[in-house]
């Protein structure tokens, strides 16, 4: 699966933002999601510690990634 390249002037929304002691893991999962749904989307955050992760996602794409995302959560409410 190719990953969707997003254009330089692109403007990103965040859709996810963590600071928790999980966030980067997720930020990975939440990121896998999306792409698995053909949204495209970029992770946001730095590897030391303390940080935040943020997942963006193009705006045009921001309204149908939260359905998407609601709706994992609705199928797993243990997640």
């Amino acid at each position: 699966m190719a990953t969707p390249e997003l254009g330089f002037d692109e403007k990103l929304r965040t859709v996810f933002q963590s600071s928790n002691h999980d966030a980067e893991w997720e930020a990975q999962l939440i990121h896998s999601l999306l792409l698995s749904t053909g949204i495209e989307s970029v992770i946001v955050g730095d590897a030391v510690l303390p940080t935040e992760f943020q997942v963006r996602v193009p705006d045009h794409q921001f309204e149908i990634s939260q359905s998407v995302m609601a709706a994992a959560k609705e199928n797993n409410p243990e997640a």
